[in-house]
């Protein structure tokens, strides 16, 4: 007699079981997250395909071994160690994280790893998941996150971070240690509206500006005054810049500032002996960039008449040597800017046509990375005209002695025929006059030239000195040698003519 069971339900409840378990299979092979299964006594008894990937050996060679003897972890006692103990804590019924080194074969990677307890119907734990994410990339890009926060926070100048709508979102050490307010008090709100600037002043609307500005694409920077917590007042220098994503989006404004208060300070005591001098002090490149009361007292005019401005304009077209003053003040300027001082004596002319002189210094500095020169013009007219006084003084008395005593010699009986003798039998000798033009031309170089014509000019432009001269020419055409070289030279003009 045989007795047959029906195994059809039986059949189709164990395939449909094959065909989850396959599935399962299919997926956890699909997945890029490392998985594996371990027993309550940490033996590995089954891992994905990215977890066999990862390490680049056979199947066989990674499952069965315990946990922490696998490839990934055996190359160090100390995290076997670790992977023991958070093991015994997953049979306990704890879920345990944390990060580990591992090993792949293509190096090593940072990987957070979590043991998953499965419990049973009884509540014991059945068995456990391993799982291990690689987290390296997200680990370098913490630790480039980090690394700038640090050399943010590192820098010892104000610096921030505001979101699109104007708001902080970040400040650094420096920021909140040095105006006192806690990251609670400032982080959240918008920027303008921070205890670092008085409400409803013309700084606020600067500030706000200033941001709104940046958050439509332009950097910007301004000049403006900002308080600590304990009321302190202080001058900064902000800039802001637009921060874009990678689609040229805004997405917030990046701000830094500094502290330029001790830097005002100095610039006002240096201003303050800039102007104060008693000498004429300018800085100047080919034309002047700044001035101070004394070069407009100087050049007999208002700053905005200097500034931008070469030196050449307040001088005439020569100086006292001869020399053009465009040539010899480029010159100097040239070698000034070359690093080599420079001193010496020039002529000014003034706005209203007067001429002064002075004593000048110059000296290449830097302002801001730009050569410049600074000059200090010491007014020496008084002195050169209370030297010019002496001068004419000491040549009208010599002129006096020698006058007396040539009259005195000249009145002694026969000297005059003599020399008249003398001169006539010197110039008669062709040799003599010969000699005489050769020294001559000798002598007068295109320098002695330019100075005999620069003092005729100058004699002649004198009123007095044309009235002397005149006074000379008639006095002497009064006297028989007078009238006779007057004679003469009228008849070797009319042969040349003819």
């Amino acid at each position: 007699v045989g007795i047959g069971h029906d195994i059809t339900v039986r059949k189709q409840i164990e395939e449909e079981l094959k065909k989850s378990r396959d599935e399962f299979l299919q997926y956890i092979n699909q997945i890029m997250t490392f998985a594996g299964k371990l027993t309550v006594t940490g033996k590995l008894v089954m891992a994905n395909k990215a977890a066999i990937d990862a390490a680049g050996l056979p199947y066989d060679r990674v499952v069965g071994k315990h946990f922490a003897d696998t490839y990934w972890f055996s190359y160090d006692r100390e995290i076997q160690r670790r992977i023991r103990e958070n093991i015994k804590r997953a049979v306990l019924g704890e879920t345990v994280i944390w990060t580990e080194k591992a090993r792949s074969k293509d190096g090593f990677i940072i990987t957070k790893v979590i043991l998953r307890p499965v419990f049973d119907k009884n509540g014991e734990v059945e068995y456990i998941i391993a799982e291990g994410q690689d987290i390296t990339e997200i680990k370098k890009a913490e630790e480039e996150i980090k690394r700038s926060h640090d050399l943010i926070n590192s820098i010892s100048s104000f610096t921030g971070i505001l979101d699109e709508k104007g708001k902080v979102t970040f400040i650094n050490n420096m920021t909140k240690n040095y105006l006192g307010f806690d990251l609670d008090e400032v982080i959240g709100k918008k920027f303008w509206e921070c205890g670092w600037f008085i409400p409803s002043s013309d700084v606020v609307k600067d500030v706000k500006c200033l941001v709104e500005e940046a958050l439509k694409g332009k950097m910007k920077r301004i000049e403006t005054i900002g308080f600590t917590k304990s009321g302190k007042s202080f001058s900064v220098y902000l800039s802001a810049t637009p921060m874009f994503d990678n689609n040229s989006k805004i997405i917030g404004v990046a701000l830094e500032g500094a502290d330029i208060s001790e830097l005002k300070e100095s610039e006002e005591k240096y201003r303050t002996l800039f102007e104060s001098s008693v000498e004429a002090v300018f800085l100047l490149t080919d034309v002047f960039t700044d001035c101070n009361r004394q070069a407009c007292i100087l050049f007999g005019c208002e700053k905005e008449d200097i500034i931008g401005h070469s030196p050449i304009e307040f001088s005439p077209d020569f100086q006292p040597d001869g020399k053009s003053s465009k040539e010899k003040g480029e010159k100097y300027i040239k070698e000034a800017l070359k690093g080599k001082p420079q001193f010496f004596f020039w002529e000014n002319r003034r706005k209203d046509g007067s001429l002064v002189y002075a004593e000048i210094s110059m000296k290449s500095i830097s302002i801001g990375g730009r050569r410049q020169i600074l000059g200090v013009a010491r007014d020496v007219t008084e002195r050169v005209k209370m030297k010019e006084a002496l001068k004419k003084r000491s040549t009208d008395e010599f002129r006096a002695k020698l006058s007396k005593a040539s009259k005195k010699k000249w009145a002694t009986p026969g000297f005059k025929e003599r020399v008249v003798a003398g001169l006539r039998e010197y110039w008669a000798d062709p040799d003599h006059k010969e000699q005489h033009r050769k020294r001559m031309r000798k002598a007068m170089t295109d320098e002695v030239k330019a100075h005999i014509s620069e003092g005729v000019r100058r004699r002649w432009e004198d009123p007095e000195q044309r009235r002397l001269a005149a006074e000379r020419q008639r006095a002497w055409l009064q006297t028989p040698e007078g009238k006779a070289q007057h004679e003469r030279e009228s008849r070797e003009h009319s042969e040349r003519m003819k």
